[in-house]
C-alpha cells in the first residue's frame, strides 16, 4: 500500500523532471558539506586532459599523418609536447580521487560494525547500475549508430573500425559485466569500447579491493596500514617486474603499444597504486579529524608552501623527466631507468596529489582553493563521467568522415580539441537529463523506501570520487 500512495508516483515523475535535474546540475556544492571541494576542480581539469590525449593519439593519429615524418622529427621533440606524453597521469588523478571519496565515506560505515546482506547488495548494484546504464548507451550508439553515418574514401580505406563494431556485437557483456581489462583486453581488436578499461579497474577496485582495506582498517589501524603497505608495494613489484622481464622502454610513440596495454597498462594489479594512495589519505584524514581544528589553527602558511613546493616540483619532475627519451630516443634511458618509471612514476603522481589535498583539507589551500574549489567547476564536475564516456563518439566521427589523411599542424589540433571538449559537454549535459539523473533519482527513491521498510538498513552511497 505504500508504493501506491500518491507522493510515491509524483517522486517518480519529478525523477525524470528536466527542469528539477537542471537546477540541481548548476546548483553550487554547500562548502560546509562538502569534504574537499577542490576535487571538482581536479575532475574537470583531468577530464580535460584525457580529451587532449585521445585527440592526438586516436583523433589525429587514428588514419595516418600525412606528415609524420615531419611530426617525428620535429614536434614531438618539442619539451612542450611532454603535456601530451604525461596525459596518461590524468587516468591516475581520478583513481586518486576514486579511492580518497570512496575511502572517506565508506570508512565510517564499517566502523560501526559489520553491513547487513542487504547493504552488500545495494553497495554493488546501486554503483553497477548507475554506471552501467549511459555506458550501455554509448555502446548502442558505437556498433549501431556510427558505422551508418561515416562515409568518404578514410572509412572504406581503413575498415577497422567497422570490424570493431562487428566485434563489439559479440563482446558487449564483458564490457557490460566490467571485465573488459582482462578479457579481452583493450589492445584487442576484438574489444569493446575500449577506453573504458578504466571503468573494470574501477569497479573492480570498488567490489574487493577498497571493501578490503577500509574492513581490516576499521578492525584495527595498526593492522590497516600494514595491509595497505603491502598492497601498493605489490603493485610496485608487479609492475617493475614485468618492465623488466619484458625490457619495455620509453619510445618515440605514447608509451601504449598492444604488449604494454596487456602487461602494464590496464589490468588492475598494475593501477591501483594511485587508488591505494587515496584510500590511505583518506584514513590518515579520518584519523586526525578529531584534531582538525586544533591543527587548521596551528598550521603555518610556511608549512602550506611546504606542501605545495614538494607538490608541484614532484609533478614537473613526472611531466618532464622523460624528455631525453623523447628528444634522443629510447637510447636516452636505460634498462633501470625504464623499471623505476614504469614501477614508481603513478605512485609519485599520487602523492603529489595527496600533497595537495591536505592543506585544501585544513582550510589552507589559499589560491589553489580559490582556483579548483571555484563555483564553476561544481556543475561541470557532475558531467566528468559523460564527457569520458560521450567524448570518443565525437572523435570516431570526426575521424572516419575526413577525405584525407589528416596534415598536423599546431592549430588544428587546438580546435579539434576545443570542438571535442564542446560537443562533449553537450552531450554529457544532455545524458544527465535524460539518463544519469534520473537514474540517480530513482535509485535514491529505493533506498529511501527500503530504510522506512528495514531501519536498520544502511544505504551505500552512489556517487565516488572518480569521472
Amino acid at each position: 500500500r505504500n508504493c501506491m500512495r500518491p507522493s510515491v508516483w509524483i517522486d517518480l515523475a519529478r525523477a525524470f523532471c528536466i527542469a528539477r535535474n537542471t537546477k540541481d546540475l548548476l546548483k553550487p556544492n554547500d562548502k560546509s558539506g562538502e569534504f574537499i571541494c577542490e576535487l571538482d576542480g581536479m575532475r574537470v581539469i583531468s577530464i580535460l586532459w584525457v580529451v587532449l590525449g585521445h585527440c592526438l593519439c586516436f583523433g589525429v593519429s587514428g588514419t595516418g599523418l600525412a606528415n609524420g615524418f615531419y611530426v617525428e622529427r620535429d614536434v614531438v621533440k618539442r619539451w612542450t609536447f611532454m603535456l601530451f606524453w604525461s596525459a596518461n597521469f590524468s587516468v591516475d588523478t581520478f583513481f586518486f580521487m576514486s579511492g580518497l571519496v570512496l575511502a572517506w565515506k565508506l570508512l565510517p560505515c564499517l566502523q560501526k560494525g559489520l553491513p547487513s546482506a542487504w547493504s552488500v547488495v545495494l553497495y554493488v548494484v546501486f554503483r553497477y547500475v548507475r554506471l552501467t546504464a549511459l555506458l550501455a548507451l554509448c555502446i548502442l550508439l558505437d556498433v549501431f549508430l556510427i558505422p551508418l553515418v561515416i562515409s568518404g574514401p578514410i572509412a572504406f580505406s581503413y575498415p577497422s573500425y567497422t570490424d570493431a563494431a562487428d566485434d563489439c556485437r559479440k563482446n558487449w557483456w564483458a564490457t557490460l559485466l566490467y571485465i573488459q581489462n582482462v578479457y579481452p583486453s583493450p589492445s584487442d581488436p576484438a574489444s569493446c569500447w575500449p577506453v573504458s578499461w578504466y571503468l573494470a579497474c574501477d569497479m573492480q577496485y570498488y567490489l574487493f579491493l577498497a571493501p578490503l582495506l577500509l574492513g581490516v582498517t576499521a578492525l584495527s589501524w595498526k593492522l590497516g596500514w600494514p595491509l595497505m603497505f603491502v598492497t601498493l608495494c605489490t603493485s610496485f613489484i608487479t609492475t617493475s617486474s614485468l618492465v623488466a622481464a619484458n625490457d619495455y622502454h620509453m619510445g618515440f610513440e605514447l608509451p601504449i603499444t598492444p604488449d604494454t596495454v596487456n602487461d602494464i597498462y590496464s589490468t588492475p594489479w598494475t593501477r591501483w597504486q594511485p587508488y591505494v594512495i587515496g584510500i590511505m589519505t583518506a584514513v590518515l584524514l579520518r584519523q586526525l579529524l578529531p584534531y582538525k581544528t586544533m591543527i587548521a589553527k596551528k598550521m603555518k602558511w610556511w608549512t602550506t608552501a611546504c606542501f605545495f613546493t614538494v607538490a608541484a616540483a614532484l609533478m614537473l619532475t613526472l611531466l618532464f623527466v622523460a624528455y631525453p627519451v623523447k628528444r634522443d630516443g629510447v637510447e636516452a634511458w636505460n634498462h633501470v631507468q625504464n623499471v623505476l618509471w614504469y614501477g614508481f612514476a603513478r605512485g609519485a603522481w599520487a602523492i603529489s596529489l595527496a600533497l595537495f589535498v591536505v592543506p585544501c583539507y585544513f582550510g589552507h589551500g589559499g589560491i589553489v582553493s580559490d582556483l579548483l574549489g571555484h563555483p564553476l567547476f561544481a556543475p561541470l564536475s557532475k558531467l566528468t563521467y559523460g564527457i569520458y564516456l560521450m567524448h570518443p563518439l565525437w572523435i570516431t566521427f570526426f575521424t572516419w568522415r575526413r577525405w584525407d589523411r589528416y596534415t598536423y599542424n599546431d592549430v588544428e589540433l587546438v580546435q579539434q580539441f576545443l570542438a571535442t571538449s564542446v560537443v562533449a559537454t553537450v552531450l554529457a549535459f544532455l545524458s544527465w537529463l535524460i539518463l544519469e539523473r534520473p537514474i540517480a533519482n530513482l535509485l535514491g527513491i529505493v533506498a529511501s523506501h527500503l530504510r522506512r521498510q528495514s531501519p536498520k538498513l544502511a544505504a551505500s552511497g552512489t556517487k565516488e570520487g572518480g569521472v
